[in-house]
């Protein structure tokens, strides 16, 4: 692509942010259009960057005087001409008025750029709104499936609650029914411990106690109450004598 001149200060334009005149049909950077570079962002749209035209094609304009109300005088009328006068003619070098149908569209320009930045911050506020709505139905969602794994637990701790009570009150009377049942069994043990204590009463009968008698360490106690039966004239075998100990 052939790089553009600027026709303002004929240097080349490298930058894609310039204007072209839709009059003359030449290129100028904005520093030579008096364009700012946030105004060209924001204000100038594509259909303003079409219409737009330089300094020199808006000075060659014709300047609208109203020529078409009915009620204005003639140019002529009420004029003094004075002999030798000339005609008066523009400052060379002075700028031209700006139209007021410039100066319009420029406000134009300006509130349809506003206007712009504001619908943009209302879609971008909707759209946070959406987001935001969409959070809260989830958390919603998440809520209510924790209540109802809540209710749940609730519904199952009362279950076993009752479950438990009912195994409660079955081992009370089982434990009753298992007492009344095992009675004769009781008395069975009671009478069976009797008869072994009356055994054992008997049997300390048959035990002799032996004092006095010196006791040497390496003396057999079985054959010191074999001696001692022997010495009173009572014959004692080994079988007889079951067991020895001293106190």
């Amino acid at each position: 692509m052939p790089t553009k001149n600027c026709a303002g200060c004929l240097q080349a334009i490298k930058s894609r942010q310039f204007l072209c005149c839709c009059s003359c049909g030449e290129s100028y950077d904005l520093l030579c259009a008096n364009v700012s570079e946030q105004r060209f962002r924001n204000t100038l749209t594509g259909e303003h960057r079409q219409k737009w035209k330089c300094d020199e094609c808006r000075s060659r304009e014709p300047k609208s005087n109203n020529s078409d109300t009915p009620a204005r005088a003639h140019d002529d009328d009420k004029v003094t001409r004075r002999r030798g006068a000339s005609a008066v003619s523009p400052v060379e070098g002075s700028s031209p008025v700006e139209a007021p149908e410039s100066s319009s569209h420029k406000t134009l320009e300006v509130l349809s750029g506003k206007l712009e930045m504001l619908v943009e911050e209302i879609r971008t506020f909707r759209n946070e709104m959406s987001e935001t709505r969409q959070r809260v139905l989830t958390f919603d969602e998440k809520l209510f499936g924790l209540v109802t794994q809540v209710e749940t637990c609730v519904s199952e701790v009362k279950e076993l609650r009752t479950r438990v009570e009912q195994l409660e009150n079955r081992s009370g009377c089982d434990a009753i029914s298992d007492y009344a049942h095992s009675s004769p069994l009781v008395n069975t043990i009671e009478s069976l411990k009797a008869e072994l204590n009356e055994r054992d009463q008997e049997l300390l009968l048959n035990d002799i106690e032996v004092t006095c008698v010196p006791e040497q360490r390496v003396e057999s106690l079985q054959h010191i109450v074999m001696t001692l039966a022997s010495k009173v004239g009572v014959q004692l075998g080994q079988q007889d004598c079951a067991e020895a100990q001293t106190f």
